[in-house]
């Protein structure tokens, strides 16, 4: 299918800054899911624990409870774009951080703990503000399309990023992870 014939069956992507929210939609659920099978191998290799892994992703995923709804708040309060902005600031933060540190040492469960409850933070508040932006870039007419797109953008990009870091579970703590991350951080 042509590009033109493309946009004429979904011309909701003709639409230049829905096109670059899909863009993130893509990119920040990709880093997630490939921070996770990352951040998994790297738990393993320092601790050796199950047990620890559980409390690290445990870590990562409590936040959502709470600060998904604080998401909503800020994304109805300030720009979606800006909290979008500072959600994928504090995930970039957490996990380069733990990357760095699985890098140059053995970081401490704590540690792990911790700066995963930071990245799980920007991911619950990720989410509520992004889909806040949708209905603000689209026309009202087209939001069902939209939605359906951006949802099937979102899970292939947690799927892939999940699936490119399996295919290398060896390198779960080399210079392609921090590398990976910051490239999907760097653009928003």
């Amino acid at each position: 299918m042509s590009r033109g014939g493309f946009f004429r069956r979904f011309p909701v992507l003709g639409i230049r800054d829905f096109r670059l929210l899909l863009t993130d939609r893509l990119i920040a659920p990709a880093s997630v899911g490939f921070s996770i099978v990352g951040v998994s191998f790297a738990v393993l290799k320092v601790t050796g624990s199950a047990a620890d892994l559980s409390y690290v992703l445990a870590a990562q995923i409590a936040p959502s409870l709470v600060f998904a709804l604080l998401g909503g708040v800020a994304a109805d309060r300030f720009p979606p774009q800006r909290v979008i902005v500072a959600a994928n600031l504090l995930m970039a933060l957490g996990e380069g951080t733990f990357g760095l540190l699985a890098l140059t040492s053995s970081p401490p469960l704590w540690a792990m703990i911790g700066l995963e409850a930071i990245t799980g933070t920007g991911a619950a508040i990720f989410y509520p503000a992004s889909q806040a932006l949708l209905p603000r870039l689209v026309p009202r007419e087209a939001l069902q399309e939209a939605s359906a797109i951006s949802r099937l953008v979102m899970n292939v990009g947690q799927m892939a990023g999940a699936a490119i870091r399996a295919r290398r579970p060896k390198a779960a703590t080399s210079r392609d992870w921090i590398a990976a991350k910051a490239a999907g951080k760097s653009d928003r």
